[in-house]
């Protein structure tokens, strides 16, 4: 998830993520650090941040976490 999160944060790119209750509660938790550190620069306003020990850019347009059931609720398939 790391490179992938590092991917986001450099390229300014959006990225939707559904099925969180999936995830075992040790992996949430990494990811959960590794969103924190990119929302934490995006709020100073940083140009660049440290993620993982690597220093890297910011494009400010970056947007990591969205629920997507909170952007397009799926159709109740028992009311046909």
């Amino acid at each position: 998830m790391g490179k992938f999160f590092k991917g986001l944060a450099a390229s300014g790119a959006w990225a939707c993520f559904d099925e969180f209750n999936r995830i075992q509660l040790e992996v949430l938790s990494v990811v959960a650090q590794q969103v924190l550190c990119i929302i934490q620069a995006k709020h100073r306003r940083a140009e660049e941040f440290e993620f993982e020990g690597v220093v890297l850019r910011l494009v400010p347009t970056a947007n990591n976490v969205s629920n997507r059931k909170a952007l397009r609720p799926k159709p109740d398939v028992t009311s046909r």
